[in-house]
Parts: C-alpha cells; structure tokens; sequence
C-alpha cells in the first residue's frame, strides 16, 4: 500500500492532510483532519474514490473514567490486554473485539505495540492474557 501526500492545509487549530493511497491498482483519496486543541488522539478520516465517499472514519478514544489522567500509559496497556483477552475467549472472529484494538492503536506508540505481539509469539510476554 503505498501513499503519496498530496497537499497539507492548516485552518486555525485543524490540520488537513490529503493522501493518495494505492490498494490493489486503484486510486483512494484519504483525508486526515486533525485538532491541535485535544491531547488524546483525535481525528477523522474520510475515503474517497472517484469523488464519491467510501468510508468515513472515527477512530477517537472515548473517556474513560479508570483513566482520567493526561498520561494514558496505563489506559494504552489495559486495552491491549482487554484485546487479546476477548480475541482468546471470543475467538479471532468476533467483531466487538476490534473496539479494543481500535483504542490501543490510537493511544499506544507503534514500537510498545510491536514489541509485545513479538514477545506474545515467542511466548515472554509479562501480561495476564
């Protein structure tokens, strides 16, 4: 899948950024709309093919009492582990699942991430899963 950043506009505290991405040949413009006034990861994304809308998307991380803080390390790892615990009683399959997944992808940094579904594979990971 590859992206190419077709522009960037800045609108007061919104920030535009329009990305051509290839998947399987075709051509789908994705739009990523961000606010610098929220601390949490807050922003929408729009798809568009040929002009018309595909799919809008909100991937925002709701308030959670547990974790009322500005650090959300805690929240982060919580929602792994909340993940990988549906996905073992559930099965992979189950939909409801993807939720936690959805929340710790927008909260945890990508090498946290990376480096427990390695230990998850070689079988150290430190979590109760």
């Amino acid at each position: 899948m590859a992206e190419k950043i077709i522009d960037v506009k800045t609108e007061g505290t919104k920030s535009i950024r329009v990305v051509d991405v290839e998947v399987d040949g075709e051509t789908i413009r994705k739009e990523i709309i961000s606010d610098s006034r929220t601390r949490l990861p807050n922003y929408d994304e729009k798809y568009t093919k040929n002009g018309v809308v595909i799919r809008d998307h909100w991937p925002r991380v709701r308030f959670d009492a547990r974790f009322p803080n500005q650090n959300q390390t805690r929240n982060c790892w919580q929602n792994f582990l909340d993940f990988h615990r549906c996905q073992k009683v559930k099965g992979e399959d189950y939909e409801p699942c993807e939720y936690f997944r959805n929340v710790y992808r927008a909260l945890c940094p990508n090498a946290w991430t990376e480096k427990w579904e390695e230990a998850i594979e070689n079988g150290n990971f430190q979590g109760k899963i």
